[in-house]
């Protein structure tokens, strides 16, 4: 039977958002009805004034357009108007308003009662605009629910911030209306708790003022007018002492040359015939693209051989994480910009590659890795949607029938539908029969900042568990800044790694 759904939209510059969220309830079966407050008292001032002039001047620079769907809506003057109509019965309501769920609406109703909200003490127009000013690396959010007691508890999220007013405050209510979403959608997913973690939930104090906002927007100038391509560089260095979890020595390293007009990153070491070779994204820069590209390695002197690019497509292929199952060599490389999870197998190592199979089909998926446990596939991936920046949230899929199938299956694992600090891969490491997985670690306006190395405690169908062992990053090497590392691989020979200038 389907749960009917009663949803209280918002009146400002983003509900095309809230619409876009709306449709897709409708579009998938839920039986929804659609409320928005009609208010003629617009109160200005001079903060919000200042505020919706940057972001009109940011949606001309940034020209990210979000389409509205078109839904049908029932106009009100007031909250109570939805909940005294005893002819309308609903199972859920969801308000996406800053109007206050009153404790007389709950007792008429015996409902579950959903609500989105951040942790700032600004007015809803100005939502995660403080943490782009005080350049803050996340921006909390939260959805509260209300059972028909009256009892709140709390789903916390966080986003990573973004350089932007527009695109931070677009990123923050797009994931929550996927968490949202996620949550109605399989009612047995529940990470909601009593309390809020005393770190998310000090709100935002710092006041907005005129200097700060002039000292945002001077700097961001100076960076457009005045900006350095940022390059990545891959290094490797001998593993003679068998360390798994190392600290960077780039004096020690031997750093694989760019090609002009272009650079490497994401290497992947693997080992075939007591020969080592590292593969590694290869970006053009002029053609925004990246192709694959092998090396040979030597563990005698630390040189290596480049042996050109392995595989190319059409469109943009990076993370290049290859393997070997039943005396086959495959690889899945990242093809997030043809939406859909890859694997080839190679005919002739390390040059011919063919494509086996599409694992998995309209997916937004980011640096996937790929592994047997316990008889089972796992693939541990990042996703994104077509709307949201960058990323995140991790996915893990699970495959009972074989390596070679499109019938993968996504974990009820509550980590595998909610975003997550450390979701986004940066590498494997298989120790004996033990799995470290390797996450990237971004800061504010710095993609890529450190690594960070987890040990998988449990994986299996409905559950997957992790422990944080230690992060990695470097600040300066031979008198250069360091903006990041993202990436690292190591084996019983090399250790290998990315920095970005």
């Amino acid at each position: 039977m389907k749960k009917k759904i009663a949803i209280l939209l918002p009146n400002l510059d983003f509900e095309n958002i809230a619409n876009n969220f709306c449709y897709k309830l409708l579009k998938n079966n839920f039986d929804i009805k659609i409320y928005k407050i009609v208010n003629n008292t617009n109160i200005y001032s001079f903060k919000y004034i200042i505020f919706k002039i940057i972001l009109f001047l940011e949606k001309i620079y940034i020209k990210r357009i979000i389409f509205r769907k078109k839904i049908k809506v029932v106009y009100i003057k007031k909250i109570d108007e939805i909940f005294n109509d005893r002819s309308k019965n609903f199972d859920i309501f969801i308000n996406l308003t800053n109007n206050k769920i009153q404790k007389k609406h709950i007792n008429l109703r015996k409902i579950l009662y959903y609500s989105l909200s951040c942790y700032n003490e600004d007015s809803s127009h100005l939502m995660g605009i403080t943490e782009v000013l005080n350049k803050n690396n996340y921006t909390y959010c939260s959805i509260e629910r209300k059972i028909n007691n009256g009892k709140s508890t709390y789903y916390q999220g966080l986003n990573e911030t973004l350089n932007s007013f527009l695109l931070n405050k677009l990123e923050l209510l797009q994931n929550n209306f996927n968490q949202l979403y996620d949550v109605l959608n399989n009612p047995n997913i529940d990470l909601f708790k009593s309390k809020i973690n005393n770190i998310n939930k000090n709100k935002n104090k710092n006041k907005i003022n005129l200097w700060k906002l002039l000292n945002f927007f001077i700097i961001k100038l100076s960076l457009t007018i005045f900006r350095k391509d940022q390059k990545w560089n891959v290094y490797f260095e001998n593993n003679l002492k068998k360390k798994f979890f190392p600290k960077y020595n780039p004096k020690k390293a031997t750093e694989i040359k760019n090609i002009k007009g272009m650079y490497l990153g994401d290497p992947f070491l693997f080992k075939n015939d007591n020969v080592n070779y590292l593969f590694a994204e290869e970006y053009d820069i002029n053609k925004k693209k990246g192709h694959i590209v092998s090396f040979q390695l030597s563990k005698y002197n630390n040189t290596y051989i480049r042996q050109g690019t392995i595989l190319k497509e059409k469109f943009h292929l990076s993370f290049p994480f290859v393997f070997r199952d039943n005396k086959k060599i495959y690889m899945i490389p990242e093809s997030n910009e043809k939406k859909d999870i890859r694997l080839y197998e190679c005919l002739e190592f390390p040059h011919t590659w063919k494509l086996k199979k599409v694992l998995i089909k309209n997916i937004k998926a980011l640096d996937t890795i790929i592994f047997k446990k316990n008889k089972l596939w796992f693939l541990i991936t990042s996703t994104t949607t077509d709307t949201s920046y960058p990323t995140n949230r991790i996915n893990i899929f699970y495959s009972t029938n074989g390596l070679l199938t499109e019938k993968w299956i996504r974990s009820k694992s509550p980590i595998s539908y909610f975003n997550k600090e450390n979701a986004r891969n940066a590498g494997l490491i298989k120790l004996k029969n033990k799995f470290f997985r390797i996450n990237q670690i971004s800061s504010f306006n710095v993609y890529g900042h450190k690594i960070q190395i987890n040990k998988i405690l449990d994986i299996n169908k409905d559950k997957y568990k992790e422990k944080k062992l230690k992060e990695i990053s470097i600040s300066y090497f031979n008198k250069k800044k360091i903006l990041g590392t993202h990436h690292l691989s190591i084996n019983n020979d090399f250790i290998a790694y990315d920095l970005k200038y």
